[in-house]
């Protein structure tokens, strides 16, 4: 799609359009959700901890869950941490090629001191960025508990499913 010749209007459009997806992918999801949580919750009531791990936006959207979850639901601050590809100035500035970098990961999660027992939460949205997958080899082998969301990647899939659906019946016609 050539989003950039849409007009303002039909931009929006297509953005509301995509949005109004969310809601059935999450309701699809619940019991795959209920599980992570259930997961946490016993992982958090064993003294471990919750650490999300990304890159990006991925990496900016979990160090902001790990940083509302305390206020919001008078958690203590050191149940939740994130770390991200590229460090702390990644969060307020993309740096190119810091996902591309496994060994980051490995540092950035020794950093926080992740252990045995703690839930690691790697966001991403596909299922290729070396540094989130990093990220789960190291939790791997901590015997720590790793849940890898790949959203994006489900959805562009769905989508491709779908377009290659309707081209098909279209050549039918």
């Amino acid at each position: 799609m050539d989003i950039d010749k849409l007009s303002t209007l039909e931009i929006l459009k297509l953005i509301n359009k995509e949005d109004s997806l969310i809601s059935s992918a999450v309701q699809k999801a619940i019991p795959e959700i209920g599980k992570v949580v259930e997961f946490a919750v016993t992982a958090l009531k064993n003294g471990n901890r919750i650490i999300y791990i990304g890159a990006g936006t991925s990496g900016r959207l979990g160090i902001l869950d790990a940083s509302e979850i305390p206020p919001t639901f008078s958690a203590p601050r050191e149940w939740f941490t994130g770390v991200i590809a590229g460090g702390a100035e990644a969060i307020f500035r993309s740096i190119e090629s810091a996902e591309d970098i496994p060994k980051d990961a490995e540092r950035d999660l020794n950093a926080v001191d992740i252990k045995k027992g703690d839930v690691l939460i790697g966001i991403a949205s596909s299922s290729t960025t070396p540094y989130v997958i990093a990220g789960d080899r190291k939790s791997t082998r901590l015997n720590s508990i790793t849940f890898l969301y790949l959203v994006c990647r489900l959805l562009l899939e769905k989508k491709k499913e779908e377009k290659t659906k309707n081209n098909r019946k279209q050549i039918k016609k």
